[in-house]
């Protein structure tokens, strides 16, 4: 094994060689001896020590600290400072420099031993940490996901090169110092916020959300999100990875459309209006085969479920009995039954009225628009049957608020209302225009929610496509749309 090398830097010639036989007796390798800052600096570029032992008060226009500071930044070599003063500027002073060791004169043989062992270990453990350091940053910065850095807050400390093209930056800048809920799509920072509080709680979390990136445009983006810590195990910030999926979904949701017999959206709830629940369940199954888990909360017990084939779910019997696998109507009971459920999940609340009947409306509003917050932010379909005939017509416009209606994908002739729709936009869109739904909802003058439920049954059918100009949402034909006017 080599000895390890060292400089003594010590501009009284006796103290100098009386520390370079000390340092032999000990076992150690001696470059030799500098009488000035600017001599070591030369020293440890010609001979590369493995340490330097350096005097702070050396003569000369360079002191031991400008020396070591030169030394530790130029040639990365430990330094061990050698003084008789202790006052409290000189050792602020060297402490900005980041010595690996302090000795004050007079000191014993073994007192140097053991600071130069203790400077010689500290440096192999700060190289291969800066090694380490290097290959990290290496990954990060050559990585094909998207990978940002957080404090715990959520402000942006860090990204490497595929975030900013991810996002469409023009550097780190536009993105560091940010908070990265900011790029979130409106509808949902709601969903963002809740989820970064469960990192904080519970380590990770992946999902997808709509991110509006630097040029205005509106991207899916899975992103997974990961608590770290320091050695302690407290909590230092978050790490996203992130990568862009909006082509894939727009795929997945092209693939859904042309096989979906109902037009049904990932974060809603809808309701049907049926005394027996039939399009409530052909909805269900049709989801079941487009590979969504499902959960079925009905009045028949399991054993008597029909009507699903081979199509697998979970079902619960919605029961006051303690029989068979069945919930009860209560409220509680209920909500800890959904909350449970899988992201990406189809759930059919079969009989409304019966939860109505053993409670009372405003806990079944309540119900209502409690569903509608989990189905938000776990990304679910929520279907509802209910029997209309067993509530007034205030309730049930109550009830209809909350929720949206099941349609049916268009496979014959387009009723007048949704031609007219389509005629408005084409006579924009020959002129270079796209319209907006306010537009759309002026000139015809309908609501706003009439106005978005034609559109998602035109876009849902095929005949509108949804593009964006800066964050307002607007409206083209597809070729589908145009050749019902272009013929």
């Amino acid at each position: 094994m080599e000895r390890p090398m060292i400089l003594v830097v010590e501009d009284e010639a006796i103290v100098a060689k009386t520390l370079e036989r000390r340092l032999q007796s000990l076992g150690y390798g001696v470059v030799g001896s500098a009488l000035s800052g600017e001599e070591a600096i030369r020293t440890c570029k010609d001979k590369n020590p493995d340490l330097v032992l350096m005097d702070i008060g050396l003569q000369g226009d360079m002191d031991g600290i400008d020396a070591a500071e030169i030394i530790k930044d130029e040639y990365h070599i430990p330094v061990i400072y050698l003084t008789a003063y202790s006052d409290e500027k000189t050792l602020e002073r060297a402490k900005i420099t980041e010595p690996f060791g302090y000795l004050l004169k007079p000191f014993e043989v073994l007192d140097l031993k053991s600071a130069i062992e203790m400077a010689l270990y500290k440096a192999k453990v700060d190289v291969k940490l800066k090694e380490s350091e290097k290959r990290y940053r290496t990954l990060f910065e050559r990585s094909s996901d998207a990978i940002s850095i957080l404090d715990m807050h959520g402000t942006v400390l860090d990204v490497n090169e595929s975030s900013i093209l991810m996002f469409e930056a023009k550097g780190s800048e536009d993105l560091v110092g940010k908070e990265f809920i900011d790029f979130f799509e409106d509808k949902d920072v709601k969903k963002a916020k809740h989820d970064l509080e469960l990192v904080r709680k519970e380590g990770s979390i992946k999902r997808e959300y709509t991110f509006a990136v630097i040029s205005g445009k509106i991207k899916t983006i899975e992103t997974a999100v990961t608590l770290m810590a320091d050695p302690k195990g407290e909590p230092i910030g978050l790490v996203t990875i992130s990568r862009d999926i909006t082509s894939r979904k727009e795929m997945e949701k092209d693939i859904k459309r042309k096989l979906m017999k109902y037009q049904l959206q990932e974060g809603s709830v809808y309701m049907v209006q049926e005394p027996d629940p039939n399009i409530s369940k052909e909805a269900f199954k049709d989801l079941l085969k487009l590979g969504f888990k499902g959960l079925f909360i009905s009045r028949t017990p399991s054993n008597k479920v029909k009507g699903f084939g081979k199509q697998e779910f979970e079902h619960w019997w919605l029961s006051e009995s303690e029989k068979d696998k069945g919930t009860s109507p209560k409220m509680n009971d209920l909500k800890k039954l959904i909350e449970g459920v899988d992201r990406d999940s189809v759930v059919l609340l079969d009989r409304l009225d019966y939860i109505y009947e053993k409670n009372d409306f405003k806990k079944t509003l309540a119900l209502v628009n409690h569903l509608t917050e989990i189905a938000y932010l776990k990304d679910l379909i929520v279907l509802i049957s209910l029997d209309p005939n067993l509530f007034s017509g205030k309730e049930l416009k109550k009830l209809e608020k909350e929720v949206l209606d099941i349609e049916p994908v268009f496979r014959g002739k387009l009723p007048d209302e949704l031609i007219s729709l389509l005629r408005l936009v084409f006579e924009e869109n020959v002129v270079g225009v796209k319209p907006t739904y306010s537009f759309i909802g002026a000139e015809l003058k309908i609501s706003k929610p009439t106005t978005r439920k034609r559109i998602s049954r035109l876009v849902s059918a095929g005949f509108l496509r949804e593009t964006t100009s800066g964050r307002t949402k607007v409206l083209e034909l597809t070729g589908k749309g145009r050749n019902l006017f272009e013929r």
